[in-house]
């Protein structure tokens, strides 16, 4: 079971429904109505283009109604992936629905909000890990195979970490 704090477009949805595939569930949260409405489009979508059913996985839930979520799911989840601009607000909901030794999942843009999360979960989470993806580009001469001369580049960090338990 997997709960995703910010469903956005659906994309992300879409993967980690994959990733639990055939019997796991995949529990998403946003805030905006609109989102989830466009979310399960582009879910269903793709599960008519590519005849799959990944939206069967799916539980869709608006934020307001995070408290009553984590009320009926303490210690239920095996990871929590969350990509919003201050995730270090909600650590403490997190770790009571995680369960013990749980995986969490965080992206995060820029080192400072890495810096501020890392402080978050230090005595809560153990086997903290972060990791930069950056996307370059490169030319496409077979013969001289390297990066842009001038790069325009995206980058993001990927910050995990598994739940500690409570003594």
């Amino acid at each position: 079971r997997v709960l995703e704090i910010a469903t956005g477009s659906g994309v992300m949805t879409l993967l980690l429904s994959k990733s639990v595939y055939p019997n796991g569930q995949v529990f998403t949260i946003e805030k905006n109505y609109e989102f989830i409405k466009n979310s399960i489009k582009n879910i269903l979508d793709y599960d008519i283009t590519f005849q799959t059913n990944y939206l069967s996985l799916i539980k869709f839930f608006l934020a307001n109604n995070l408290n009553f979520l984590i009320s009926k799911c303490i210690n239920f989840f095996d990871s929590v992936f969350i990509d919003i601009p201050y995730p270090e607000n909600l650590i403490d909901q997190i770790y009571l629905v995680l369960r013990d030794y749980g995986c969490l999942i965080c992206i995060l843009p820029t080192t400072n909000q890495v810096s501020v999360f890392l402080k978050s979960i230090q005595n809560k989470f153990i086997d903290i890990e972060v990791e930069e993806i950056i996307l370059r580009r490169y030319k496409t001469n077979p013969d001289r195979l390297r990066p842009q001369d001038i790069m325009t580049a995206h980058t993001t960090y990927i910050i995990s970490a598994k739940k500690l338990p409570s003594i």
